[in-house]
């Protein structure tokens, strides 16, 4: 029975170099947990006895029980496999095939890279004196790393050897990823410039086609990640050095250099939201859009039938408007719910695509409903005729269309953004002029009158918005609607006016306008007169009696002498009389 052991190679290493020092360039953290990680995995129950260099487990071995003691891998071929268990009773050398065998050589190689890398730091740094490399020269440390990186190849050879005979198709092309990538490192320390080159283009094409054929966007993300951020900087820097050595560099294309970000199927449906394509990927969502889209085409000609025929909706388009709104509701949670899994994710180019791309999907599905509630509300208000049955309706029609607006989009206004803005506009116009009406019943014309001019700035505002929207399919509908608007808002204007004058509260105004022409009712609307005072100066004086002087003096003093006061008896008569 062949052994088909699989091993995320990449993943591993990830795990390890992220969360072990390598994230701030401390290369004796992850030596030093490497070394940690090898004995654990050696001291496995299953492969102890294989694995573990002490005396206790090597036979032939007598020294002290945990000296060292070096010990080779004598694997049997994959062909002799299936004799295993015929030869039970045969004594031989061979161990028994296990993961851990695998990964033995994967954290060596690992430990040697880091350790190798660990000295070439040392070259810049300045040592402490009780540094064990303290007295070493720079070419000995050189060497030393040289050694230890030439050892993390011959591991990674061997690994890649060992996984070709005992793992699954995957395992063996990341082990080949891997082996090309430790060649690349040694080609480029020892300036071989054209192998250097040669072992990191097939290291990211590996990569490149693992990101292609993997079904977990994540990991998917970690081949992209490792071919653009890891392997192609080296790639291009080995380039430029074989191209100032005078080397012939040939430079391959970049195919599928974005992973799994664009792995599409060919025959998938999508929709267009602001602009933009999207793809539909679950099939239970592209099945309840088609239903969707099937009654939205019912009930665009119903309700131009309607139209032309001046009818009221059915029954049968209710039921329709109940049905489509039930469809974009289950479509949106089906998105949110698929949108929440991503969103755990970790961030990857792929997983950043697909969460941009349920996010304009959510944001179709929320664009639908509120459509088809807007023009749910439109046609229930060109039925309407009770001014606050239409205030009542703007009201329902406004929040859909600032709903509209908050849709998730890019950042920068695009048309979309300036169609909904110009829309809102409108609709706060016709609402103002409604609600306006509603005042102006109540006899509050003061109120009226600022809704009429508020309603008559909207609609201007709102004429050069929609005037300025390119792609507006209802623009010169909308244009001759707010024409009328200002029209009537100028008429109902003079009539609020003309009721604040006349006082249409009033018992004794009968008729209409014209017949009370010649009649004054007072109103409280009115401005009353009061006196104001004024300060005394000699100029007013000067005034006051230039203007008295102008009546007869005789009729003056006739004047005064009767109304002059009647002087009392009594005891103080004679001083009130003074």
């Amino acid at each position: 029975m062949k052994i088909n052991i699989k091993i995320a190679v990449h993943s591993c290493i990830e795990g390890m170099q992220s969360g072990h020092g390598l994230r701030h360039d401390d290369y004796k953290q992850y030596h030093e947990y490497c070394t940690r990680r090898l004995s654990r995995i050696r001291h496995n129950r299953e492969v102890r006895k294989d694995l573990v260099h002490s005396a206790t487990y090597v036979s032939g071995e007598k020294t002290r029980r945990h000296a060292y003691c070096s010990r080779d891998l004598v694997l049997p071929e994959p062909e002799q496999e299936q004799l295993h268990e015929q030869d039970e009773d045969e004594d031989s050398n061979q161990i028994q095939m296990h993961e851990n065998v695998l990964l033995v050589l994967l954290v060596d190689a690992e430990r040697a890279w880091a350790h190798s890398s660990e000295l070439k730091a040392l070259l810049h740094d300045q040592l402490p004196k009780n540094h064990e490399k303290s007295k070493a020269t720079p070419g000995s440390i050189r060497q030393h790393a040289l050694r230890r990186l030439r050892r993390a190849k011959k591991l990674a050879i061997r690994f890649e050897e060992l996984c070709i005979q005992y793992s699954d198709e995957t395992t063996q092309e990341e082990a080949k990823a891997y082996a090309s990538w430790m060649r690349g490192n040694f080609a480029l320390e020892v300036s071989d410039w054209e192998t250097a080159c040669a072992e990191f283009q097939e290291s990211i094409s590996l990569c490149r086609k693992l990101a292609q054929i993997e079904d977990d966007l994540e990991i998917s993300d970690l081949f992209t990640g490792r071919a653009n951020n890891v392997l192609k900087p080296l790639l291009k820097y080995c380039q430029y050095e074989w191209k100032e050595a005078g080397g012939d560099v040939v430079i391959e294309s970049e195919e599928g250099e974005k992973g799994g970000g664009e792995k599409e199927s060919a025959g998938s449906g999508s929709v267009t939201y602001r602009s933009q394509s999207i793809v539909v990927e679950n099939k239970s969502l592209k099945v309840l859009l088609l239903k969707a889209e099937g009654l939205l085409a019912n009930t665009h000609a119903n309700a131009n039938a309607n139209a032309n025929a001046n009818t009221a909706g059915t029954d049968e388009e209710d039921e329709i408007f109940v049905t489509l709104l039930s469809i974009f509701d289950d479509a949106h949670a089906m998105v949110a719910g698929d949108l929440q899994k991503f969103r755990q994710m970790k961030a990857g180019p792929a997983v950043n695509s697909k969460r941009m791309q349920l996010e304009q999907l959510s944001g179709y599905t929320r664009y639908q409903k509120l459509q088809l509630s807007m023009q749910r509300h439109e046609q229930m208000i060109a039925r309407c005729e009770k001014a606050a049955d239409c205030a009542h309706l703007y009201d329902a029609l406004l929040h859909d269309a600032k709903a509209v607006c908050e849709l998730p989009g890019p950042e920068e206004e695009d048309e979309f953004f300036l169609e909904a803005n110009a829309n809102v506009l409108r609709v706060r116009a016709f609402r103002a002029f409604y609600v306006a009406q509603l005042y102006m019943s109540l006899n509050k014309f003061t109120e009226a009158l600022g809704l009429m001019k508020q309603s008559k700035i909207l609609a201007d505002r709102a004429s050069e918005e929609i005037a300025a929207c390119d792609d507006l399919k209802l623009a010169d509908k909308y244009l001759e609607e707010l024409e009328l608007l200002m029209n009537d808002v100028a008429e109902m204007t003079m009539r609020v006016e003309a009721r604040s004058y006349l006082g249409m509260n009033s018992s004794s105004v009968t008729g209409d306008i014209l017949s009370n022409l010649n009649e004054f009712v007072p109103n409280d609307n009115l401005t009353e007169a009061f006196p104001i005072s004024a300060p005394a100066k000699p100029t007013f004086f000067d005034v006051a009696w230039n203007h008295a002087s102008s009546y007869p003096h005789e009729e003056l003093k006739h004047f005064i002498d009767q109304n002059k006061p009647k002087s009392s008896g009594g005891l103080l008569g004679w001083f009130r009389s003074s």
